[in-house]
């Protein structure tokens, strides 16, 4: 699901359509007195109740009559949800993204993370309220680099149960992938992943892109997850950047930023991060930003392997984040 999505709603543009659009929540302040106010309180309940139950139907409306700017570019779909306030998305609660964005807080990597506004339920699902970081971009190119060397839990691959479902993905994919023997009887779910990142950049160069969208125009997603040369990926951003030095400077001073604060972090050294990405975010008045995102399978570690590749015969919980951190800023540099 990619796109801006206009908040409308006939009911609530016809409810508000009498009030001038620029006074948003402040015009029940100003009519306050207004004689409907008052007269529409029910038996029992104070003015005050009905006013504040008044400023949030404004306050709704004022929102729905605007652009909400939204992209997803990868992800569950239904897993996010616009806010009432266009400064805030609602992602759906997840156990270790939940702690982790609360371990975050008070770190020096904070302020490279999307803010948190905490926890919110909405018909019996908790979702993460968590700032819209494309607020204030005005048709905006966003970037979404997967970053490390591994992009699924030592858990999730424990399973040595043979699927044929696996298999039948991996020929969807690549019909010359499975050996004979596997044809006969099925793939691990570690095999999977792992032909899953070959494909990809990950493998090589410890970070892949994930998807991409330029000025509206949105990558192939089969395309962007065949991209696995160093020269392909250089490629590609260079398209991303678009010719424009300004944001590429831009990026490459957020991006110390983000390597000075991950060499100090306490939370960077205590957590294992897995499957979490760089946000790339630029709009053509040259406003650009990188925040790092989706903590959904960072766990605490005592001691991560940040700097090392994975070994899947130990299981050594090696992330190798900065290994594709370094790679990723490399590309940058020759793009």
């Amino acid at each position: 699901y990619m796109g801006s999505v206009k908040m409308a709603d006939a009911e609530c543009m016809d409810s508000c359509s009498s009030e001038p659009e620029e006074q948003g929540v402040v015009s029940v302040v100003e009519h306050a007195d207004a004689p409907g106010v008052a007269a529409a309180a029910p038996k029992g309940e104070s003015k005050w109740a009905i006013l504040r139950q008044k400023s949030l139907q404004l306050k709704l409306c004022f929102h729905k009559q605007h652009s909400y700017p939204w992209i997803q570019l990868a992800g569950h779909a239904g897993g996010f949800q616009v806010d009432v306030d266009p400064h805030w998305i609602l992602k759906q609660s997840d156990a270790l993204e939940k702690a982790a964005l609360q371990d975050l807080q008070g770190d020096i990597l904070e302020p490279f993370t999307p803010k948190f506004g905490g926890l919110t339920v909405k018909e019996g699902v908790e979702f993460v309220q968590m700032g819209n970081l494309l607020n204030g971009f005005k048709d905006a190119s966003v970037m979404d680099c997967k970053i490390g060397v591994r992009t699924f839990l030592e858990a999730d691959v424990a399973s040595s149960k043979l699927r044929l479902d696996l298999l039948a993905k991996m020929t969807e994919i690549d019909p010359s992938a499975p050996t004979a023997a596997e044809r006969e009887t099925g793939i691990t779910k570690l095999r999977y992943m792992q032909f899953r990142e070959t494909l990809s950049s990950t493998s090589a160069l410890g970070f892949r892109i994930e998807a991409m969208n330029v000025a509206g125009v949105a990558e192939s997603k089969s395309d962007i997850k065949k991209i696995s040369s160093r020269d392909h990926v250089l490629a590609t951003i260079r398209k991303f950047f678009n010719g424009r030095e300004d944001i590429k400077a831009k990026f490459q001073a957020r991006i110390r930023d983000i390597r000075a604060a991950l060499e100090t972090s306490t939370f960077f050294a205590t957590h294992e991060v897995v499957g979490s990405s760089l946000l790339f975010v630029y709009d053509s008045r040259g406003k650009a930003d990188i925040h790092i995102i989706d903590f959904g399978k960072t766990i605490p570690r005592e001691h991560p392997l940040h700097n090392e590749l994975w070994d899947a015969a130990a299981l050594n919980h090696a992330d190798g984040y900065l290994i594709g951190f370094t790679n990723l800023t490399s590309v940058i540099a020759d793009a």
